[in-house]
């Protein structure tokens, strides 16, 4: 039959992406900037994304539209197959949001198709006593993520519902582990997934059975997002 080099259950492991392994950060925060993101512990199938809306500049005719020169806004966006995020209230024609959402990922083909080819809507909506109505949107791209592990800047044009120019909206978006290594860890699990079922099929049977009844770490994504500032946040109904 031959060798292998992995113990079976670690093959097993591998081939599930049920254990979970220290990640090093590729980058360090430079001085000024924010902490890293708290991310030490990843199973092999995961990766980390951040999405980061920093602050809106909005034209004349956005407050007009408003009617009022320091208007209360906020921004909401979805991604991938996330809930929807609130970014904390801000006022007036220049909106600071510095609002972080982190989402941990299941790096699989249908994920980087999404990074590929999809854009999310990022709305921004005005706040007035306790309603709240969209007044502009623009949308956000993320093919370039998949290029660098390093921040991503953009900027995104709102639009008004009639297609006015309300001004523009800065953001960032990092993607964590490079998705060569993702790849490569898709690689192995497919091969240990080969191998299990080839040479040992009871084995393989045993962790599937483990994970339908949830007997190992294989739990849902975790969802996380973080305010730089103690804001309060606008909720979404």
């Amino acid at each position: 039959m031959g060798s292998f080099l992995f113990p079976l259950e670690q093959l097993k492991d591998i081939a599930y992406g049920t254990r979970n392994i220290p990640v090093r950060l590729p980058t360090l925060p430079a001085p000024g900037e924010e902490e890293g993101a708290d991310v030490s512990v990843l199973s092999h199938r995961d990766n980390l994304f951040e999405l980061h809306i920093h602050q809106a500049f909005l034209t004349s005719a956005a407050l007009a539209q408003a009617g009022d020169a320091r208007p209360t806004t906020f921004c909401t966006y979805a991604f991938y197959d996330f809930e929807t995020h609130c970014t904390p209230l801000s006022v007036g024609p220049q909106p600071c949001y510095d609002f972080t959402s982190q989402y941990v990922v299941e790096t699989d083909s249908l994920f980087l198709h999404y990074l590929q080819g999809a854009s999310a809507r990022l709305e921004l909506q005005q706040a007035v006593a306790s309603e709240h109505h969209t007044l502009a949107a623009g949308w956000i791209r993320f093919n370039r993520v998949l290029e660098t592990v390093e921040k991503v800047h953009g900027s995104v044009t709102l639009t008004g519902v009639s297609g006015e120019d309300f001004g523009m909206l800065e953001y960032w978006m990092r993607l964590h582990i490079p998705i060569g290594r993702s790849q490569q860890s898709c690689t192995k699990r497919k091969k240990a997934q080969v191998y299990l079922s080839a040479h040992a099929p009871g084995a393989w049977e045993a962790k599937e059975d483990e994970v339908r009844t949830g007997c190992t770490h294989a739990s849902p994504r975790n969802l996380h997002q973080r305010a730089h500032e103690n804001s309060p946040i606008f909720h979404c109904h």
